[in-house]
C-alpha cells in the first residue's frame, strides 16, 4: 500500500489580487513540474512585493501596466492549478477502475462489494448476507474476496490522503466519500480488514460513524447524520 507524499503550495497574499493555493501531489512528474512553478512564482512574488511598495508613487500608466502583468501571472498559475485538478480526477478514476476490472473478471463476487441493484436490502441486511455467504464459500472464493477487499481498502486510503486535491466547490471528494461509506457499511469483511490493520490505514478510523461526517469538504453532495 502506497502512501503518497504531499506538498503544499503557499502563495503570499498581495492586496486583494493574490490568494493561497494548496495541493497534494501524487506523481513524481507533477511534483517536479510544480516545484519549478513554485520556485518561479516565489521569485516573482519577491519582485512583486517590492513593486507594490512603489505603487503609491507610480503614475497611473505604470500602475495599470503592473496590474496587467500581475493578472497575466495569476491566470497562468490558475491554469496550472486547474490542470492539476484535472489530473487528480483522472487518477482517482484510474484507481477505481482496478476494482471495476476485478468485478468484471469475477462477476459472481459482485454481491460481496455492492448492495445495488438489490435496493430492497438494507445495508445491515446486505452485510449479514455477505458474512453468511463468505462463511460457506470455498477457499478459492474467500481468497478472491479478500484480495478484492484489500484492493478497495488501498484505494480508499490513497484517495483519503489526496482528498484536498479535488475541487471542493463541485463536491467531487464528497461523492467519493459517500461511495466509501456505503462500501464500509455494506461489507463486513472490508470493515474487519480495516479494523485489523488500523495502524496501516488512516481511513479505517475516519469511516466510523462517529467520525465520517467530519470528512466532507465543501457543501455539495454532503450527507447529514
Amino acid at each position: 500500500m502506497g502512501h503518497l507524499s504531499a506538498i503544499v503550495i503557499r502563495v503570499n497574499r498581495h492586496a486583494s489580487t493574490c490568494a493561497q493555493w494548496g495541493t497534494v501531489l501524487s506523481a513524481l512528474g507533477t511534483l517536479a513540474a510544480l516545484a519549478i512553478a513554485y520556485s518561479a512564482f516565489s521569485v516573482q512574488n519577491t519582485q512583486l512585493k517590492e513593486q507594490l511598495k512603489r505603487q503609491s508613487q507610480a503614475s497611473a500608466e505604470e500602475r495599470e501596466r503592473f496590474l496587467s502583468q500581475l493578472n497575466v501571472q495569476r491566470k497562468q498559475f490558475d491554469q496550472f492549478v486547474n490542470a492539476f485538478h484535472n489530473q487528480q480526477t483522472a487518477t482517482f478514476y484510474a484507481q477505481v477502475h482496478t476494482i471495476t476490472r476485478f468485478l468484471q473478471d469475477h462477476p459472481s463476487l459482485y454481491d460481496y462489494f455492492k448492495r445495488r441493484p438489490n435496493l430492497r436490502q438494507s445495508a445491515k441486511e446486505h452485510s449479514e448476507m455477505v458474512r453468511a455467504r463468505f462463511q460457506k464459500a470455498t477457499a478459492e472464493e474467500q481468497a478472491l474476496v479478500l484480495i478484492g477487499d484489500e484492493s478497495l481498502a488501498d484505494f480508499m486510503d490513497t484517495a483519503y490522503a489526496q482528498r484536498e486535491t479535488l475541487r471542493p466547490e463541485t463536491g467531487e471528494w464528497n461523492t467519493w466519500w459517500n461511495y466509501f461509506v456505503d462500501c464500509y457499511d455494506e461489507n463486513p469483511l472490508l470493515r474487519e480488514l480495516l479494523s485489523a490493520n488500523a495502524d496501516e490505514y488512516t481511513v479505517a478510523d475516519m469511516l466510523k460513524p462517529e467520525h465520517r461526517y467530519q470528512q466532507y469538504i465543501g457543501a455539495a453532495h454532503r450527507r447529514t447524520p
